[in-house]
């Protein structure tokens, strides 16, 4: 009997729909987006409006003076019509009625079960968010480290704080990736230093040490974020961060793309400390338990950070992203095994990074992100499976 060829099946194929061109909210990026099942809605929380107005938007920033937020807004099936659901806060308590996170920017903000009910995970963030000005110079050096988390986000009484932000074990740093893998919250990665500005600078209040950290640890927490410990001091991927979140698939956690920033005076400007350059990557990389980590073959994409990714229709998904280039770009890529890789081109919506992307039964979802900054368009998209 001779050989027996099994053809391969061919790949599926899939097209963006505009959901809406118009969406009510406000345009920003860094807001984290979420299909919360229990309600049957997407929601969008907190997010950075650009420290300016975006085009068309008559002048409004998100909150006048205040470049982030913690809003959130929600919508459901068609998602033309988008409703805040939770009006920001400047200076929201931290325990008790009406406790919330403070306004940020890039935080972790997924679904994750622990004891048996589902909660909204708001985690972490970057720069841009309030810890500079509200929170002790302790062990989080200023910077968003806490862990909040509700099984009714809409509900303004509904938000517990788990974790502050001088108590968490991860704490002293921004931009770390975060996910839920197995029953467990991981946190990987992030970095300090971006600003490394002491305390009464005259030009700036960031607090960012000027002694920066690049981290590539993992850190686990069995108890719903409350405690977390450090099963892996340095992992075999180099230091690393901004990416929208770690996936979860097939038995597996997987942390795509990524980089950090320089450091210096200043975000994206001189002086940078050169031993410090910013970084991109396009590297895949995956683990059953956050200690032993596999390298896969590189996604074909071009290197870049503040990559949206996700899991949907049994896929791996990167998208948007600013590149190694110093641009926005607006393709899609996914695989199926981890390894070969699928170009699904430019989406039709403006290239971005620090992008919403989710997984909702009705499709792919892309709401805001740094496009609609640029553009000032707030549209609303879904990728469809079309065979």
């Amino acid at each position: 009997m001779g050989l027996v060829l099994l053809k391969r099946p061919p790949e599926p194929t899939y097209a963006w729909v505009q959901a809406t061109g118009a969406a009510s909210w406000l345009a920003r990026d860094g807001a984290g987006l979420v299909w919360w099942e229990p309600t049957k809605e997407a929601l969008i929380v907190g997010g950075w409006d650009g420290g300016s107005p975006a085009p068309g938007q008559n002048g409004q920033t998100l909150y006048p003076g205040r470049p982030t937020t913690n809003q959130i807004v929600a919508s459901s099936y068609p998602f033309t019509a988008w409703t805040e659901v939770l009006a920001h806060v400047e200076n929201p308590p931290q325990t008790g009625p009406g406790a919330r996170f403070f306004r940020r920017h890039s935080h972790g903000c997924f679904v994750h079960r622990h004891a048996g009910t589902d909660y909204l995970y708001v985690i972490g963030g970057d720069h841009l968010c309030s810890g500079f000005d509200v929170f002790s110079q302790g062990p989080s050096r200023g910077y968003v480290c806490d862990v909040w988390r509700s099984a009714d986000p809409k509900n303004p009484n509904g938000w517990e704080r788990v974790a502050s932000s001088d108590s968490v074990g991860w704490t002293g740093r921004m931009l770390a990736v975060h996910g839920s893998h197995e029953g467990a919250l991981y946190t990987v990665g992030g970095q300090n230093g971006l600003l490394g500005a002491p305390v009464g600078n005259p030009v700036t209040s960031f607090t960012g040490p000027l002694d920066p950290t690049f981290y590539n640890d993992v850190w686990k927490s069995t108890d719903g974020g409350a405690t977390y410990t450090r099963i892996l001091d340095s992992a075999p991927w180099s230091s690393r961060g901004i990416v929208g979140k770690l996936l979860s698939w097939r038995g597996r956690m997987w942390l795509l793309t990524g980089g950090h920033y320089p450091t210096g005076a200043a975000e994206n400007g001189p002086p940078y400390i050169t031993s410090n350059p910013r970084t991109w990557f396009r590297e895949v990389w995956s683990s059953s338990d956050g200690i032993s980590w596999y390298r896969h073959a590189n996604a074909p994409c071009s290197p870049r950070h503040y990559t949206c990714v996700e899991v949907w229709d049994d896929r791996l998904w990167i998208g948007t992203g600013y590149s190694n280039n110093a641009i926005n770009v607006g393709d899609f890529f996914s695989t199926g095994d981890g390894e070969k890789w699928t170009n699904h081109g430019a989406a039709p919506f403006a290239p971005g990074h620090a992008d919403g992307l989710c997984a909702t039964p009705y499709g792919l979802m892309h709401a805001t992100g740094n496009g609609t900054l640029q553009t000032g368009v707030r549209d609303v998209y879904l990728l469809q499976r079309t065979s």
